[in-house]
């Protein structure tokens, strides 16, 4: 957080969260309507093939973090989508600037290979050693049962 008017070099990130396909909540420790990734071992589940939703968000930092996304280090970024929004609060001459970052696509699709993978969000500020949390990631198979033709 910045207040208006004031200079600063750098801001770190107050929390980081990772929302799972359905939207439910992946962490402990209740911020914002979901939960944040602060310990525990935690798992975000898919279905192969499946397209789901995947969200990395940010709250806070300055100036607005940079946010990256791997699966076992591999960066995936570049296939979800970019959201930054800043917002002031408080009275005339005390207001405060609150910053989010978002990583997110409704199209997230692992494959078998991608099962018991580390998901991990990478969240920078210039200047200030990256968040990272992480949480394993489960792909439940897709089965066609085929019945025999009589």
């Amino acid at each position: 957080m910045l207040v208006a008017g004031a200079l600063s070099a750098s801001a770190a990130v107050s929390d980081v969260i990772m929302v799972n396909h359905n939207g439910s909540e992946v962490y402990h420790g209740k911020l914002y309507g979901v939960e944040s990734l602060r310990g525990g071992n935690r798992t975000l589940t898919f279905v192969e093939t499946t397209p789901g939703v995947l969200r990395c968000v940010a709250f806070g930092g300055y100036p607005p973090p940079d946010i990256r996304v791997l699966i076992d280090g591999r960066d995936i970024s570049g296939q979800l989508g970019v959201t930054h929004v800043a917002r002031l609060s408080g009275t005339r001459g005390l207001r405060v600037m609150h910053h989010a970052a978002e990583r997110w696509t409704h199209r997230f699709m692992v494959g078998a290979e991608d099962d018991d993978c580390r998901v991990s969000c990478v969240v920078s500020v210039t200047g200030l050693t990256p968040t990272v949390r992480s949480a394993h990631l489960t792909v439940y198979r897709q089965y066609s049962t085929v019945l025999p033709t009589q």
